[in-house]
């Protein structure tokens, strides 16, 4: 079916499930087993591999261990994202903090939606939609309601690449300021010497 410039809900265009539910026990600091994500160790939309913890792949059922380009989006907490899964990160699995994203159709890319699920708009809608004081968090029904424009892969892919060189240029900018700074720093520096 083409999806292309219509609106579809999310329940329509992927799997969505809960990660997974573990006890403190199964949890290991050891190198061995695969990677638990949680959501401490994403940033910036970087995974920080040294700061996962393993858990023994033997006890986890094969449906909770990641696929590439799964979307662990957010679920828990004052921060709500959403981040796509590589392979490259290294066989893991996603803590139940995470709702876990598994596109079904062709129609959308997975970096299209998972940069669509951190939108402003979107992050408004998941706080509107959050329960709780203490840790706020949206249910899996009121996620799959959200309605997705879906573009055609080709407005999909330019999106992706301007985002891309957005985040590119930012980080130059931010490496940049910093340089500056420690350049001005030590000139200053010397002058007092």
């Amino acid at each position: 079916m083409n999806y292309s410039n219509i609106n579809i809900k999310l329940s329509d265009l992927a799997e969505i499930f809960t990660g997974l539910n573990y006890q403190r026990k199964e949890i290991s600091q050891k190198s061995h087993g695969i990677n638990f994500i949680q959501a401490k160790d994403i940033a910036n939309n970087q995974l920080f591999k040294n700061t996962t913890f393993k858990i023994e792949k033997i006890s986890i059922d094969k449906r909770f261990i990641l696929n590439n380009n799964d979307i662990l989006f957010s679920a828990k907490g004052n921060r709500n994202f959403a981040f796509l899964y590589k392979e490259q990160y290294g066989e893991s699995t996603a803590s139940s903090t995470f709702f876990i994203i598994r596109i079904t159709i062709n129609s959308i890319l997975p970096e299209y939606l998972s940069w669509y699920l951190n939108q402003k708009p979107v992050q408004d809608y998941i706080k509107s939609q959050s329960v709780g004081t203490y840790t706020p968090s949206i249910n899996k029904v009121q996620l799959s309601e959200l309605e997705i424009p879906v573009p055609s892969i080709e407005l999909q892919k330019k999106i992706i690449r301007i985002d891309s060189f957005r985040r590119k240029e930012k980080e130059l900018l931010n490496t940049i300021s910093n340089k500056k700074d420690f350049l001005i720093e030590n000139i200053l520096y010397k002058k007092i010497k």
